[in-house]
């Protein structure tokens, strides 16, 4: 999964919805936590999709218990009536992963692909 598709999926869960008379959005997330604490512990599986890509693209331990210390943050204070769901709509724990990730592979990725020596010195196969 690219990290365009994770942004997509930050989105949905989080900005899907605008909220009329405010700069305010809201997402499947959101929508989720109005059902009694189902709807919260549910929104765990696709911020975990976001976790294991992360995982998969080589964040460190640090970076994913971070990213999980969101997730949980997210889902425990979504499930106290009424203040999880106005909580839901400002903290954005996939929105801030997905962030987390794009600034540990814009730190840790080169920008230009290397060419060795010996691959530079070899004639082109025709």
């Amino acid at each position: 999964m690219t990290l365009a598709r994770l942004d997509r999926l930050a989105y949905t869960l989080e900005n899907l919805l605008p909220i009329p008379g405010t700069n305010l959005r809201i997402g499947l997330d959101a929508l989720a936590g109005f059902v009694p604490v189902v709807g919260d512990v549910i929104m765990v599986a696709p911020a975990s999709v976001i976790l294991h890509q992360a995982h998969r693209l080589g964040a460190p331990r640090h970076l994913l218990i971070r990213m999980a210390l969101n997730v949980g943050v997210d889902m425990v204070i979504g499930m106290i009536p009424f203040i999880g769901d106005i909580f839901d709509v400002g903290w954005n724990a996939n929105t801030r992963n997905v962030n987390l990730l794009r600034a540990f592979l814009d730190a840790n990725l080169p920008t230009e692909p290397r060419i060795s020596r010996t691959a530079s010195r070899q004639s082109p196969v025709v």
